[in-house]
């Protein structure tokens, strides 16, 4: 099990920092060009990353749960 859990782990930091990366990049790119929907989908880059902690962390506990 410490493979999984280590996968699990790179997993999750591969989640967040694209996510970082995402946006930051709509941020930057809403300031640079005054374009409101590049806000949006800075939004919805951060929600899709929430969202993608939350999975990776249930599938740990069900990891866990059927050791």
């Amino acid at each position: 099990m410490k493979k999984t859990k280590a996968s699990l782990g790179g997993a999750l930091t591969t989640i967040l920092i694209f996510t970082a990366i995402g946006v930051l990049g709509m941020a930057f790119a809403g300031f640079y060009t005054g374009e409101w929907l590049y806000f949006v989908a800075g939004g919805l880059f951060a929600i899709s990353g929430v969202s993608g902690v939350f999975v990776v962390r249930a599938l740990r506990a069900t990891i866990e749960k059927n050791k």
